[in-house]
């Protein structure tokens, strides 16, 4: 039996349509975290026709099987992934460029479940964001600072 996150979706029953592989396919494949306009952009030539509410149902569907996470970024568009593993992650947020990076921390989301779950909360979703200025911006920022 295949460890493909699909495979095992269909070996369960669910269909396999054409737009759930090739979104998952442009998640899985991105080191981005993209927005539902990137993913149908990126798709357009290979899937014509593709429209922006058929990304956003197959996005939801492919969230509530496990197989993407969503990524809230204060007012901005969400964002999406596919993660190798199941566990959800930090990010750090470049407030000058915008720039995603993962922190990768063993066990955080396991501790931070079972620190909700101790206190009676359910259906817990984890979602750490660090903002913060990258040091390429901090540099320029100092440059145009110096230059003032």
């Amino acid at each position: 039996m295949s460890h493909h996150p699909l495979a095992q979706m269909v070996a369960n029953g669910t269909r396999l349509t054409p737009q759930r592989q090739l979104i998952w396919d442009v998640l899985h494949q991105s080191a981005e975290h993209l927005t539902a306009e990137e993913i149908r952009t990126r798709l357009a030539g290979r899937l014509p026709g593709l429209n922006l509410p058929t990304v956003y149902r197959t996005l939801v569907f492919l969230r509530h099987a496990g197989l993407v996470q969503e990524l809230h970024l204060g007012d901005g568009p969400v964002r999406y992934e596919a993660p190798e593993v199941d566990e959800r992650h930090p990010h750090l947020v470049c407030r000058g460029c915008g720039r995603i990076e993962h922190v990768e921390t063993d066990g955080l989301s396991v501790t931070l479940g079972a620190a909700a779950s101790a206190r009676g909360y359910a259906d817990q979703e984890i979602e750490i964001v660090v903002y913060a200025t990258c040091a390429e911006c901090a540099e320029l920022r100092t440059l145009a600072a110096v230059n003032e």
